[in-house]
């Protein structure tokens, strides 16, 4: 129980409240951490820490995750956002719709190095890929969590376009500025083939390199669709080592 008093200031004055305590699994170290069964949130967040809050969303009943989520949306730390990726496959429908929304919400800029969808998307990006260990989800979930996140704002689908991009190209921006020429020219023309062929075999030609060439090609499957995909195979075909 010192390890309770030390994490969460459980002392005289503190204002988490006494109750009856419960054991959630720890994002932070080995030893055990606790939370109220029946917490009274307002009094638990009047002073919010990543340690509480990681630890409530973490809480058994998917009330209190849900409603743990509006005191914690807007701490940036690493901590809550990995916990509030892993709620985009929580068993609830009430907690993984709290989830996005609040992600989205706190994603006020376009840059995908400071931006909580774009972060989160890397984090979707390793557990699809199996490269990753901080999601407790599946490749499965992950992908169900990543189509949440894209249809939960159409109206910023573009910004999400460009994040796929940006994450599946390993977060570097001379890569992914291929993958932005390739948004651009199926925005305008909506195909790869065609009128569309030339430029897009132009890109590939520029890209450099097979394994690059697939990044590029998986971010744009999953960005555009398989019909898009086969398109861009094709037009590619005979490129360096690409075979379409």
């Amino acid at each position: 129980m010192n390890f309770l008093r030390g994490l969460f200031g459980k002392q005289q004055g503190s204002s988490v409240p006494t109750g009856e305590l419960i054991e959630v699994q720890n994002r932070w170290g080995e030893s055990p951490v606790f939370v109220e069964q029946h917490p009274n949130l307002d009094s638990i967040f009047s002073d919010p820490t990543p340690q509480l809050g990681t630890a409530y969303l973490s809480h058994p009943d998917p009330e209190v995750r849900a409603s743990t989520i509006p005191y914690v949306k807007h701490i940036r730390t690493i901590g809550i956002s990995n916990a509030l990726a892993d709620l985009l496959a929580d068993t609830s429908s009430d907690v993984r719709s709290a989830a996005v929304h609040a992600i989205w919400e706190t994603a006020t800029d376009s840059d995908p190095d400071s931006n909580r969808v774009a972060f989160i998307m890397r984090i979707l990006r390793d557990e699809i890929q199996r490269t990753g260990f901080v999601s407790h989800m599946s490749s499965e979930e992950a992908m169900q969590a990543l189509e949440l996140l894209r249809n939960a704002q159409p109206s910023r689908r573009n910004d999400f376009n460009k994040w796929m991009i940006y994450a599946w190209c390993g977060s570097d921006e001379d890569s992914a500025e291929y993958g932005y020429s390739l948004l651009d020219i199926y925005s305008k023309h909506t195909s790869f083939l065609g009128i569309a062929k030339e430029g897009t075999r132009q890109v590939g030609a520029e890209i450099g390199g097979l394994d690059a060439m697939r990044a590029i090609h998986e971010a744009i499957e999953l960005t555009l669709g398989g019909a898009a995909a086969r398109e861009l195979e094709a037009a590619w075909n005979g490129i360096g080592q690409w075979r379409g």
